[in-house]
């Protein structure tokens, strides 16, 4: 979820101050006659000519790609599931007891969805008797049943069988198929013993036989059988949890409101659990043992955003309890299992290295709220995915609006804008979109970012008391049930009394977005303002017009402020606004809110004006930058900006300060400002001030300071200057597990010829858990080069083991196959000239020869395509 800037930010909408004003707009005079004056009359056809079909004619041959919805030819009611798992063979042992109904029509077969079991007994419960069946392909089950149901007849069909997910295999690009992960299953890893989910989208069929749609929806139980040392978490309640007297434990988690099946979920491994309650609902921490005290800072204001969430959306919290665990080698950020969320480990961390760290309460957010949107109202086909998450990116925004008000709030949808921006260069498709080529697909910029703007343009351009009562209703009115975008519309219609379809044809239904380009000018003698605003973007795969709301605020000398609106419905628009005077500053779209691009040339002066004047961020954000981009000096801006109450804009201020004349104010900043990164990053910028003494601070920094990112500038500092205490300050550092704390370290001693301080890089690498480790490791590479014939071959097995066997993830991976790669080179770079090397330089060149042979292994064994590409690129290749 998180996110390449590509494109600048320069977009808009509208912000509606008054709903009954804004409504009037839609209001439009119909031009039907009244009743009474309708003439009837009688139509003669004209005879219908028939041609012969020419076959050179430019006539589609074939029906586009329609993803349609899941027949539902049964009902799913209940799912009981008896479990317990043979880890050397990673294999799930299971009983699935299933009750169903056929949904209208007569049937006497049964089909379920269960890939690569080994089917021991299917069994008609009512009875007892055993079922026949086919298996087609290992993934259909068909079941014969005795007789004819109808949909008033209850079936209950048991089913024991032995499920393999580790041998479902499936596409190398997608590598969350196999519904249930065994995490170090020989315990023989340094990595703790786990078993997890991932259902979404259709991939819990692989651990337990259902109807893998999301259209279906069943209430459920499970027991699972496991070791005593084991903590386990289901969706719903533990209602036992009983001692079997020979060293495991069988706990019994019960459901009884209806989910979709991509939503079970099951979660095995030593955790602390960490308790906390909402109302009088339970609500849990899982964790590794040693986070244990951190859970909260882990898993932040969960309570506090339970109780906004049910606040503003008129629904409370509908499930049983709230649960949340992050696990090893998740396969994706987080996933939204009812009332028992799974994330992955990049969660982890100290309250010390979670400072000004905010994804892990945008996550939060994101998963909490699909349990309305996506848990209690599903998407019934994945091509309405947007509507649970279209709606779950968006509560990122509510809450961070809530928690730390609009300027925060406005930077995070930059962020969301430019993520969705950024991907038009090589996708582009509607937000309701029956015509994907693969469900997995569905899964990008389109049914997130865009989505999460679309409600953001619905919910200003009707009001908040209205968007949020139509929220309401919508919940409400379809609550455990799947839904189209119709239901939607409609729910927003009978709140509203307006007819929207225009809106959802045009961003739900349609592709793209607008390019606008505006002019203006100023009558001095009337007093007229003429904007011309004209949509310049091509008709092709999207409409040839866009309705939208307009505003335009108008800043006069004495810094009072008008606003204007109007609406565009042509491709072409002027509008005069008559004004007090000649304004100031013209901004466009005041509150940001439109998903379009927009050309609106300004001189210097208006853009020093924006940068000063402008209510929104997102303005003065784009003003600062398109400042920095005209190549002026940029004192002025940085005066106005160092100031800006959002620290995105103060850090990029600092970054652009060159004058030694602000080393005081700089110093200032990093002792007291109230963000970490902007704290970092003045000091970054006194590094480069050469006639700058900032020993003193950096000791200041590394002895007070909170913030990792903070210290490890002042150890970069300290480094470059050659301080006699840098020794003292890093050795007390060390033993830590914050990776910009690491990555300074390891800058320190790459070159510092001390092979004592291999340990601290070996002992060090589990830690990463992002592309950090890349250049960790690449100063790994710089020290070992100095080591003996003994200690690079240990490196070089440790780095070769790490690229090449499966037990180490993707990141793990390519880091040490890169640092592998910088070895290379480093062994035939070696002189008999270079006394701080030890290695004989024909010993090396053979180390170097074997270094390359492995490489190629690496380039054998390895199956992830994106990894693939990358290595691909080496020069040891070219």
């Amino acid at each position: 979820m998180n996110y390449l800037r590509v494109i600048p930010f320069v977009l808009p909408f509208l912000f509606v101050s008054c709903n009954t004003r804004l409504a009037d707009l839609f209001n439009k005079p119909s031009d039907l006659p009244d009743e009474e004056e309708v003439i009837t009359e009688e139509i003669i056809l004209e005879p219908i000519s028939v041609t012969d079909y020419n076959p050179d004619s430019d006539v589609p041959m074939e029906i586009e790609r329609y993803n349609a919805s899941a027949d539902k030819n049964f009902d799913l009611i209940h799912t009981a599931l008896d479990l317990s798992f043979d880890w050397s063979k990673e294999k799930v042992i299971g009983t699935a007891n299933l009750s169903l109904k056929p949904h209208f029509y007569p049937t006497n077969v049964l089909e379920l969805d269960a890939v690569n079991f080994k089917l021991l007994s299917v069994r008609d419960l009512n009875t007892g008797y055993n079922l026949s069946y086919d298996y087609e392909e290992k993934s259909k089950l068909k079941v014969y049943l005795p007789k004819e149901y109808s949909r008033t007849d209850t079936l209950n069909i048991g089913i024991d069988y032995y499920a393999f997910p580790s041998q479902t295999g499936g596409s190398n690009a997608i590598t969350s198929d196999k519904g249930l992960f065994f995490i170090n299953p020989t315990g023989k890893d340094s990595k703790p013993q786990q078993i997890w989910t991932q259902g979404e989208t259709e991939n819990n069929s692989k651990w337990f036989p259902t109807i893998d749609k999301p259209n279906s929806r069943t209430s459920q139980e499970i027991k699972l059988t496991v070791q005593d040392r084991f903590v386990t978490l289901s969706n719903g309640i533990l209602v036992d949890s009983k001692d079997n007297g020979d060293g495991t434990r069988t706990d019994h988690w019960l459901q009884t409101k209806p989910h979709t099946p991509y939503l079970f979920a099951v979660v095995v491994g030593e955790f602390s659990k960490v308790q906390d309650k909402w109302r009088n609902l339970d609500v849990d921490y899982y964790v590794e043992p040693e986070f244990k005290d951190y859970a909260r800072d882990i898993f932040p204001y969960t309570v506090e955003m339970l109780e906004f969430f049910s606040t503003i959306l008129g629904v409370d919290y509908p499930w049983d309890k709230y649960a949340q665990v992050a696990v090893r080698d998740f396969v994706s950020g987080a996933m939204e299992n009812t009332s028992a969320v799974i994330f992955g480990e990049f969660m982890y961390g100290t309250d010390r290295d979670l400072i000004d760290v905010d994804i892990n309460e945008k996550i939060v957010a994101h998963e909490m709220m699909h349990h309305w949107f996506g848990d209690l109202v599903t998407c019934e086909s994945w091509a309405h995915l947007t509507l649970n998450e279209g709606f779950a990116n968006y509560s990122e925004y509510l809450w961070t609006e809530h928690k730390y008000g609009k300027g925060l709030a406005d930077y995070h949808k930059m962020g969301e804008k430019d993520g969705y921006f950024s991907s038009l260069a090589y996708n582009k498709h509607p937000l309701i979109h029956y015509s994907y080529e693969d469900k997995e697909d569905m899964f990008d910029a389109h049914s997130y970012n865009k989505g999460g703007l679309v409600l953001h343009m619905l919910r200003y351009l009707l009001g908040d008391e209205a968007f949020f009562a139509s929220c309401k209703k919508y919940l409400e009115d379809n609550a455990y049930t799947e839904v189209e975008v119709d239901e939607l519309r409609i729910a927003f219609e009978d709140v509203t009394g307006m007819d929207l379809n225009w809106f959802f044809d045009q961003w739900f239904l349609s592709s793209g977005q607008p390019t606008l380009n505006l002019s203006k000018g100023f009558n001095n003698l009337n007093g007229n303002m003429s904007i011309e605003v004209r949509q310049t973007h091509s008709n092709i795969d999207q409409p040839t017009i866009f309705q939208l709301p307009l505003e335009f605020e108008f800043v006069y000398k004495d810094g009072s402020r008008e606003r204007k609106t109007s609406f565009m419905d042509s491709r072409e628009e002027l509008l005069v606004f008559n004004l007090k005077e000649e304004p100031v500053l013209t901004i466009f779209d005041p509150e940001n809110i439109l998903l379009a691009f927009v050309n609106f040339n300004k001189d210097n002066d208006e853009l020093l004006m924006e940068l000063k004047y402008a209510a929104s961020f997102e303005h003065r954000f784009n003003a600062y930058n398109s400042l920095l981009t005209a190549g002026i000096d940029m004192t002025a801006a940085n005066e106005i900006a160092i100031n800006d109450e959002i620290f995105a804009l103060r850090q990029q201020a600092v970054k652009n300060i060159s004058s030694v004349g602000q080393a005081d104010q700089l110093k200032g900043m990093v002792r007291n400002d109230a963000h970490s990164l902007v704290r970092s990053e003045a000091f970054k910028t006194l590094m480069t001030m050469d006639s700058v003494d900032c020993t003193n601070l950096a000791e200041y920094v590394i002895n007070n300071e909170k913030a990792y990112p903070v210290i490890s500038k002042a150890l970069d500092y300290l480094q470059m200057t050659d301080s006699d205490e840098l020794s003292v300050l890093a050795s007390r550092l060390e033993g830590g597990s914050n990776p910009s704390i690491l990555i300074s370290l390891a800058n320190i001693y790459k070159s510092s010829g001390d092979l004592d301080k291999l340990t601290f890089f070996e002992n060090s690498i589990e830690l990463f858990r992002s592309y950090e480790l890349i250049d960790f490791l690449q100063y790994y590479t710089d020290l070992l080069i100095f080591g003996d014939e003994v200690q690079i071959r240990e490196g070089l097995e440790r780095l070769h083991e790490m690229s090449s066997t499966e037990k180490f993830n993707p990141i793990q991976r390519i880091s040490s196959t890169y640092a592998l790669n910088n070895l290379y080179f480093k062994l035939l770079d070696v002189k008999s000239s270079d006394d701080s090397v030890k290695i004989n330089p024909d010993i090396a060149k053979a180390i170097a020869s074997e270094t390359k042979d492995l490489l190629k292994e690496i380039l054998e064994w390895e199956t992830n395509p994106m990894l693939l590409d990358y290595y691909k690129q080496f020069p040891v290749f070219n």
